[in-house]
């Protein structure tokens, strides 16, 4: 859960009084009760404008600006090094959920000034980076890093975000390594930046050593309060984009899955207000994807659409192929693919007659067309280096773990894919009947992927896929194996399993039950 440091931030006030806050401005006036949807569902019956009569800012709802920067909190002149007072801090924790989920919101866009077109490293000590992408080149870098950390703890951090962030982060962006080469060195002058940093690195830290817990609850605090004044005025800088991605991997990696949505909402209004895509290049082109590539997992977990359009990730609305495929754009596209399935997916799952059915079909065999294309496409890099049958599944490896993660995700667009095949009510039961050796075989593929490749970079991604594959494995010995893997991924990484496994346990005794029940008919 997310910490709240006294006298930093605002004491969350529970009750009618924070939830009328949170209603629109008609709901209030007129004492009705708003389901703060946008629009909500009075405004929609009474077809008026919904509004919450907020000013035209992105901000952190729960937090104020404080009135100065204190010397502890930022750099001193003589080192530009960044101080965090933890002598007094007193730590706390509050609902995440609840507050998180509505931590941020965007109603307008400010518009860029002049002094975010200048070029060259800010005057002041804590600012953040121009407009323009600056992490192209290792020119560019250099223009803009600061003096190394000589903080011992702020070091240790650092080194671990180095060693366990970075390359999750750069889990598709193998050849640029933005999150692992480029902002560390970016964070070396962004305070915003190294604060969130040093958060995600600490978090995993106490998750899996059980070690540093108020070290990870005062930067996750320091870095929310930075961004929450950040936002106002800087919103559209991709150091502040990969800031607001790293804070949320705090929030989610310990939450349930089901959750994950609700951490990457603010997130999502800053997307849509920069009107970034999956080609705007640089760090904010790397954001991007692994934005997309948290909210599709997002969405699989709670069965929902993805709140931004597959349509909208790409100028041209669609992921052309390139000259020639490499690892990133080839798992990219793994990416756009499995997220225009499961919108397809949720899109047809009621349908209500027969011409519609029809037409859903033929957009099912032209994905399916797509997934066997892009399979085809595969780069050699990519190919398996070995397959060794073994008493539940085949165990396949592959060259790194990114590699590993990708296929993992084209096996679960394929899962995807397969289940959400077009059909009358009445046919459900008998077409996903004949889709089921595909389905299991898949999952199967999906469970030995990350009992095989037993890296961090490769389950980064693992626990909302295994998620999905374990609800339609029917073998005991595979299920034992997806468990296993699931506890394994929560030892080594850190990330949160327990709710998945509870899960699963659950959807299994169920199916036992369903099994006993028909061979006692029979």
């Amino acid at each position: 859960m997310p910490p709240v440091r006294s006298g930093a931030l605002k004491v969350p006030i529970r009750g009618p009084s924070s939830r009328c806050k949170l209603a629109c401005e008609h709901c209030r006036n007129h004492h009705l009760k708003c389901d703060y949807e946008a629009p909500c569902r009075n405004c929609r019956h009474q077809k008026r404008k919904c509004s919450n009569g907020q000013p035209p800012l992105f901000t952190a709802l729960q937090w104020s600006a404080p009135a100065q920067p204190n010397d502890n909190e930022h750099r001193s002149q003589g080192t530009g090094e960044a101080k965090i007072d933890r002598s007094s801090s007193a730590l706390r924790f509050v609902d995440e959920s609840h507050q998180v989920s509505r931590m941020y919101t965007i109603t307008g866009r400010p518009q860029d000034d002049e002094t975010d077109r200048q070029v060259g490293p800010s005057s002041h000590a804590g600012s953040v980076f121009p407009v323009r992408d600056v992490t192209e080149t290792a020119h560019d870098v250099l223009l803009f890093t600061g003096p190394p950390i000589t903080n011992e703890r702020d070091a240790f951090y650092m080194s671990r975000y180095v060693e366990f962030i970075g390359p999750w982060f750069d889990l598709f962006d193998t050849s640029k390594r933005h999150f692992s080469d480029i902002v560390p060195q970016l964070a070396l002058n962004n305070q915003l930046l190294r604060l969130a940093c040093l958060a995600a690195a600490a978090r995993q830290h106490f998750l899996v050593t059980s070690n540093g817990q108020e070290d990870a609850l005062t930067y996750y605090n320091d870095a929310l309060r930075t961004l929450s004044v950040q936002l106002q005025t800087r919103a559209n800088d991709p150091a502040t984009f990969a800031s607001c991605l790293l804070i949320a991997h705090c929030e989610m990696i310990e939450s349930k899955a089901g959750s994950w949505n609700l951490h990457l909402k603010g997130t999502c209004e800053l997307v849509m207000a920069q009107g970034c895509d999956g080609r705007t290049g640089g760090l904010a082109q790397a954001c991007f994807w692994i934005y997309c590539r948290m909210m599709i997992l997002s969405s699989l977990s709670s069965g929902t659409p993805t709140p931004f359009e597959t349509s909208r990730w790409l100028p041209s609305a669609a992921y052309e192929d390139p000259p020639s495929w490499t690892l990133d754009t080839w798992a990219n596209k793994i990416v756009f693919l499995l997220g225009t399935v499961h919108n397809f997916g949720c899109r047809i799952r009621h349908p209500t007659n027969k011409i519609l059915i029809e037409s859903h079909k033929s957009e099912w065999h032209y994905l399916s067309l797509q997934i066997q294309h892009h399979k085809a496409e595969c780069p050699m890099t990519c190919r398996p280096l070995s397959a060794v049958s073994q008493n539940a599944f085949q165990a396949v490896s592959y060259a790194n773990g990114s590699v590993a993660a990708a296929w993992q995700m084209y096996h679960t667009l394929a899962l995807v894919h397969a289940i959400c095949v077009p059909s009358m009510p009445t046919e459900r039961v008998s077409t996903l009947q004949s889709m089921s050796p595909l389905v299991v075989d898949l999952a199967r593929k999906i469970v030995a992927n990350s009992a095989t490749n037993r890296t961090g970079t490769a389950w980064v991604n693992a626990v909302q896929l295994l998620e999905t594959a374990g609800q339609c494995l029917v073998e005991r010995q595979i299920r034992g194996a997806c468990k296993q893997a699931l506890e394994d991924i929560r030892q080594a990484t850190g990330w949160n399993t327990t709710d998945s496994l509870a899960m699963l346990a659950q959807v299994w005794e169920n199916s036992c039950r369903g099994e006993r029940s028909d061979s006692i008919h029979n």
